[in-house]
């Protein structure tokens, strides 16, 4: 990153790409039918590319060689879900901890 306004724009930009990605993968969670679900799933992975490519752009010098693209096999809509799941009970759980509250 070269100045302070150039930085300032490259951060901006990086948060606003991590949101679309959020604001897709949430989305496609909810999709009403299996259609919706893998089309936004489609523009999940263009986001998210585009994120990889700021972040790159973002970490300069530092950037890390990313391996060949292999395509991913899927797991399952459930065993997604259970992960997601499990992941926001941990969040939950670390959160409460912070706060004071007792652990649920």
């Amino acid at each position: 990153m070269g100045n302070r306004e150039e930085t300032t724009h490259d951060v901006l930009a990086l948060g606003a790409q991590v949101a679309e990605v959020e604001a897709l993968f949430s989305s496609a969670l909810t999709a009403p039918t299996e259609s919706a679900e893998r089309q936004l799933f489609a523009q999940l992975a263009w986001a998210a590319t585009r994120l990889g490519r700021l972040a790159e752009n973002a970490a300069g010098d530092f950037a890390i060689a990313v391996p060949e693209h292999r395509p991913l096999t899927s797991p399952g809509r459930a065993r997604i879900r259970r992960r997601i799941a499990s992941t926001e009970h941990t969040a939950d759980r670390i959160i409460a901890k912070f706060q004071g509250e007792p652990p649920a």
